[in-house]
């Protein structure tokens, strides 16, 4: 059988904005005019505690444009507030998201808080405040992220956006208060883009809003943060945070069999959805053929739940018992790479990585 060539689609991370540094996410900001004359901005607030001054980067990603590195300096216990001088430095206009960073020594003594307001004709202010979180806390795949939407859908302007750490795939849901799922989108996101789609029940799902919607995100490639956010008719914002979840029951990862006899060769003792060892590929002209076994947490097999999202060689399903067929040409030699798996049963979704060395 001939095998379908998959090149793996290396996730090509947003680097940390220094070397050997902390990046944070502020995942939604805003600067740009509102509803009845009123006026969006974002501010930003940085500490650093102790006796020594801390430098930060902040820049700025909207869609998939990223702003060159703005520079800020903060000296031992001061506060530096940046609102007006980060719109203008940033050229912040609408929606984005904003990554700080500072070196990994001096991380653990910044404090860094975010608030997006809205600024009214007479000048009284309606705030917000935006987590800044850091970016290992980014959900992943198998993760599902959970963004409630308002209890009222006639007063209440309903938003929700992404901020892709990685290049990723997403498979967005609408549901109603009742569980019912109404419609369904999947979308791709390069790594760094972020995207926020204002009354996204309307203009993303194309359905009519309903009061107590949700938004569900599956994260089935990549790394992601998710948000929501609920406008009132006054101009009032509340930031909505995306609550990382996991489906009802865990599938697990036995390992590989590789001489097809039924026994597994290669565990995933810890249960952690990794191989414990790497499976080793010699390069040849003819595939190699492995078993994957995997069960649901009630001891149910998992076969025709198997599905490939990457390899870094050829491979290929070839049945819905779990056989695997590996393909290696010779200029892998020496080389490692992983095979990327993704199981699902019922509504469970889990993703398993088999790390191979080409022989």
């Amino acid at each position: 059988m001939k095998l379908k060539h998959i090149i793996a689609a290396a996730a090509v991370a947003v680097m940390p904005l220094a070397a050997q540094a902390t990046t944070y996410v502020v995942p939604g900001v805003g600067a740009g005019p509102g509803a009845n004359g009123s006026q969006w901005k974002t501010e930003l607030k940085l500490h650093a505690s102790g006796t020594q001054y801390i430098n930060v980067a902040v820049r700025l990603h909207q869609g998939r444009f990223v702003t060159p590195d703005h520079h800020v300096r903060v000296e031992p216990s001061h506060t530096v507030s940046l609102d007006s001088e980060l719109q203008h430095r940033l050229n912040i206009a609408g929606t984005g998201a904003l990554l700080l960073s500072a070196d990994d020594k001096n991380s653990r003594r910044l404090s860094a808080t975010a608030r997006v307001y809205n600024v009214l004709p007479n000048g009284d202010e309606l705030g917000q405040d935006v987590p800044v979180i850091p970016v290992d806390e980014a959900a992943m795949e198998g993760d599902m992220v959970i963004v409630a939407g308002p209890t009222s859908a006639a007063r209440t302007r309903f938003n929700f956006g992404l901020f892709s750490v990685t290049a990723s795939r997403v498979t967005w849901d609408l549901l109603r208060a009742n569980g019912s799922a109404i419609t369904s989108r999947t979308v791709t996101y390069t790594a760094g883009e972020h995207i926020q789609y204002n009354n996204g029940v309307e203009t993303f799902f194309r359905a009519s809003r309903e009061d107590g919607d949700t938004i569900r995100a599956v994260v089935d490639s990549g790394k992601i943060f998710v948000y929501g956010s609920a406008i009132d008719r006054s101009g009032d914002p509340t930031y909505i945070p995306g609550v990382r979840t996991r489906e009802q029951f865990d599938l697990i990862f036995d390992g590989v069999d590789i001489d097809e006899d039924g026994t597994v060769d290669i565990p995933d003792a810890n249960n952690d959805g990794v191989l414990d060892r790497p499976l080793e590929i010699v390069t040849s002209l003819f595939p190699a053929s492995v078993k994957v076994i995997a069960h649901t947490e009630f001891g149910v097999p998992i076969r025709g739940g198997l599905a490939l999202i990457s390899s870094t060689s050829d491979a290929e399903f070839v049945d819905f018992q779990g056989t695997l067929m590996i393909g290696a040409a010779g200029d892998l030699k020496g080389k490692t790479g992983e095979i990327r798996i993704r199981a699902h049963a019922d509504a469970s979704n889990e993703v398993f990585i088999i790390p191979v060395k080409f022989l």
